[in-house]
């Protein structure tokens, strides 16, 4: 496993802009990215970081076991996807990836494009924080949604899997959901909320 510390970016692999990274096989393991609590420098992506005007591909293998820890800012235990990055999820295993920040499996951040499809899975994904007054506290976070951030689906799902928390807590996450599955492949990462169908058979969180 690889540790970067301090204004670091993608513990096992960063994608820069330009690049293509195409995962058919094999693991991202035991990774990680570390930023102080105090600091003011970032640490997203404990396994993988794909920055703007990069694309990720992952069509296989499995991205586990990574961390993205120390301050709020260190998001997206499993996959940080940035502001104008792409990433593409056909198929694979995204699980027990922990962070301090939002998205401890997959943090998909606004004006950027993720795409979910087959039977990729985004599970058992955990955030671990400090809340105000200094105790610990564990929450499972599979995929993260910043606000405007949307689930593409373009191809028809078989099998897939993934918890889904939204910065806007409610609504609808989904885009290309009608004709190629339906709500069952999601599920809500807090008790609070459920997911269910709307009129256009797009999926959505909704009080329970």
């Amino acid at each position: 496993g690889n540790s970067t510390m301090d204004n670091c970016q993608g513990g096992g692999v960063y994608v820069g802009q330009g690049a293509t990274f195409i995962m058919n096989d094999g693991s991202i393991i035991n990774n990680s990215t570390y930023v102080a609590e105090e600091s003011e420098q970032k640490g997203p992506g404990g396994g993988v970081y794909v920055g703007q005007g990069a694309a990720f591909i992952m069509n296989g293998g499995f991205i586990t076991e990574n961390w993205s820890q120390g301050s709020n800012t260190c998001q997206g235990g499993g996959v940080y996807v940035g502001q104008g990055a792409a990433f593409t999820m056909n198929g694979g295993t995204i699980n027990d990836n922990i962070s301090t920040g939002n998205g401890s499996g997959v943090y998909v951040a606004d004006n950027s494009t993720f795409s979910f499809n087959n039977n990729a899975q985004v599970t058992d994904n955990l955030r671990v924080f400090a809340d105000d007054n200094y105790n610990e506290v564990e929450k499972t976070e599979n995929i993260y949604l910043a606000a405007n951030a949307m689930i593409h689906i373009t191809e028809p799902l078989d099998g897939a899997r993934a918890g889904v928390t939204m910065m806007e807590e409610k609504g609808v996450f989904t885009q290309g959901l009608k004709g190629n599955g339906n709500a069952s492949a999601f599920t809500s990462d807090t008790s609070e909320y459920r997911v269910v169908l709307n009129d256009d058979g797009e999926a959505l969180l909704m009080e329970k």
